[in-house]
């Protein structure tokens, strides 16, 4: 037999080898999907399960069936507007996380995304480390682990200030807020002695330690218990130049802290792409089911409606920059801090709380939001 000859079996049986672990391969990742998209459904139906918001016995069975949860009635008054120009919840929870694919690793993991997009645009603030079972771990260089606690401390006292976040999950849960100021130290705003927080230092796990950014004093003004951050919805895909679908100011109040979040309590105002400028702010406080708006704070009286946001120009035009050269990524919602000399990036968002978004007014209205849900297979 000739050497040809005898290659032949031994190729045929790689080749088989490949194909099959190619298809081991495609069933995994088609099961791990499943098992994302029902752990999806889950989560909404917790959601609607909690809800305490009326809505008309002869409305919900027919919100329910479109893909809407109850509260959606509210938040986009339902009983005026037509649903047909909102994204369903359903959407939403279930289908757009899955339009960057693979690539929403990226997002989903805090140290990642300051890896890929921290070290290619710097506008991601410093981090310091991982925190591991106490230990503060530098992916950065090579050097051994150490207990958190004596080199954080130092970073702190030198810094002023430091956050504590998970490197995955969002909606800012988890989050720490470390402060040294007079000589004491702060938790969350709260007092605590030096040896309780290395004591909780050393009991951390799967949290990034990264620099505290200083927002503008124009938005410090509005609230100074919380940073007061952008969120801004981007798309592009092969039949779009990246664009902004809507941007929104997240203020945070007494409820709220040490984080902004609307969900949390917090106060949400859209931002007009063009100029800056902010429009009344609205809250959905729990247990109600009616939103409250506000041209101005409610705690500290600052005007919030008609103020034009500083440094816009820098924010929105630098965040569509980042955008495009990230190709692999056609849908994020990014949260920025806007400081005295332009802006940060704080994430980007696989999901990107559409209600939150929808509650100034109804995303699919826009037809390049619409075409870009229709052709990622988002509507139906």
């Amino acid at each position: 037999m000739t050497d040809t000859a005898q290659a032949r079996p031994l190729a045929a049986r790689r080749h088989g080898k490949a194909l099959l672990s190619r298809g081991i391969a495609r069933v995994l990742h088609h099961g791990a999907w499943k098992f994302r998209h029902y752990e999806c459904v889950w989560s909404m139906a917790q959601k609607e399960l909690a809800s305490t918001v009326r809505v008309p016995v002869l409305k919900r069975p027919g919100l329910l069936r479109r893909g809407y949860l109850s509260e959606s009635w509210v938040l986009y008054d339902l009983a005026r507007n037509d649903r047909r120009d909102y994204l369903p919840d359903y959407a939403r929870f279930t289908k757009t996380r899955l339009i960057n694919g693979r690539y929403s690793a990226i997002l989903d993991n805090k140290l990642l995304f300051d890896r890929i997009v921290g070290s290619r645009t710097g506008v991601v603030p410093h981090f310091y480390g991982i925190l591991e079972n106490g230990q503060l771990i530098d992916v950065m260089t090579d050097r051994p682990s150490q207990p958190a606690a004596p080199p954080l401390i130092a970073d702190l006292r030198k810094a002023g200030a430091l956050v504590l976040k998970p490197l995955t999950g969002g909606g800012g849960r988890g989050i720490e807020i470390l402060r040294h100021e007079d000589g004491r130290f702060l938790r969350n705003g709260d007092p605590i002695e030096e040896s309780a927080l290395a004591a909780f230092m050393e009991g951390c796990s799967n949290y990034l330690a990264c620099e505290y950014l200083e927002q503008h004093p124009d938005l410090r003004a509005l609230n100074p218990d919380t940073v007061n951050t952008v969120r801004i919805l981007t798309m592009q895909d092969d039949r779009a130049d990246a664009f902004i679908a809507r941007a929104i100011l997240r203020i945070g109040t007494r409820r709220s802290a040490p984080t902004d979040n609307w969900t949390r309590g917090g106060l949400s105002a859209m931002i007009d792409i063009e100029t800056g400028a902010l429009g009344p702010a609205v809250s959905y406080p729990d247990g109600t089911d009616r939103l409250i708006w506000h041209a101005v704070h409610p705690e500290t009286q600052q005007r919030i409606e008609g103020t034009v946001l500083p440094n816009w120009d820098k924010v929105r035009d630098g965040v569509l920059d980042v955008f495009r050269h990230l190709p692999v990524l056609k849908y994020v919602g990014w949260d920025a801090v806007v400081t005295e000399d332009g802006y940060r990036l704080l994430e980007g968002n696989n999901y990107s709380d559409v209600n939150l978004l929808q509650v100034h007014g109804p995303l699919l209205r826009d037809r390049r939001v619409r075409s870009f849900y229709a052709r990622h297979g988002i509507l139906a």
